[in-house]
């Protein structure tokens, strides 16, 4: 399972930037929302959550292994 959780973007715009503001080209596979929570991206299941308090994020729900940061907001540990 994929999951996500930006706190800065909607889903609409995260679709939108997938599909077409990427530096290497249009991305070649079918991209849908299927509600504020959940994309189907290339027909498989990816959960988006917006939580801006990373220790509120239910990673364990998703059953990820791994976790990356990358917006760069939460640069210690007492930022999150």
């Amino acid at each position: 399972m994929v999951a996500i959780n930006d706190p800065f973007m909607s889903v609409d715009y995260m679709i939108y930037n997938l599909k077409y503001d990427s530096v290497h080209g249009r991305f070649p596979f079918k991209v849908e929302k299927v509600s504020e929570n959940e994309i189907l991206i290339n027909g498989k299941r990816v959960l988006v959550s917006s939580e801006k308090v990373p220790k509120n994020i239910p990673w364990g729900e998703s059953g990820a292994t791994f976790v990356c940061e990358s917006t760069g907001a939460f640069l210690s540990q007492e930022d999150s």
